[in-house]
């Protein structure tokens, strides 16, 4: 009972704290610019470039070594993880990840809020290790969308800290 408590109220708070923050900015009617859109839509073509290599080299790694390293599962989500953390690093970089108007330290503090609950949650999770008959199980999927949210969560933070600094 203990173990379910701890997730659900995470779980709450943080999308209490989302919702407030998607309502409070409702009526500001953000949008992004157009060279912003245009380096978001060479993020996304980074990001699928990204995630046709993975699938090429894993299958590939796969058939050198003659054994499989993790279920499909996995490979899919780790996939997809690749794809996110590069899209969202490469627009946090180029300036197209928050609205013109939109402060940049409420997006931080909402993926902080979102690295924390995920990686506690990920822990929370933690059924059969992350290795079973020496492949990677599902629980690495999980440990891989938390490495997510910390590695954007750290990229919005540096790079807010970095323009505060120019400005003044």
């Amino acid at each position: 009972m203990r173990r379910i408590i701890i997730p659900v109220t995470l779980i709450v708070l943080v999308g209490g704290l989302t919702a407030l923050v998607v309502v409070a900015g409702r009526n500001r009617r953000d949008r992004y610019d157009e060279r912003q859109l245009m380096e978001q839509g060479r993020g996304f073509q980074y990001a699928m470039l990204t995630m046709l290599i993975y699938n090429l080299v894993e299958p590939l790694c796969e058939l050198m070594v003659g054994r499989k390293f993790m279920d499909a599962n996995v490979a899919l989500w780790i996939s997809a993880c690749l794809g996110i953390v590069v899209f969202a690093v490469y627009c946090v970089i180029k300036d197209a990840y928050v609205t013109v108007k939109t402060s940049p330290w409420v997006q931080t503090f909402v993926m902080g809020l979102f690295s924390v609950t995920y990686t506690v949650s990920a822990f929370l999770r933690l059924d059969g290790g992350l290795i079973k008959d020496g492949m990677l199980t599902v629980d690495c999927a999980n440990f891989a969308l938390a490495a997510d949210f910390v590695i954007i969560f750290l990229t919005l933070l540096i790079k807010t800290l970095r323009d505060r600094r120019r400005r003044e």
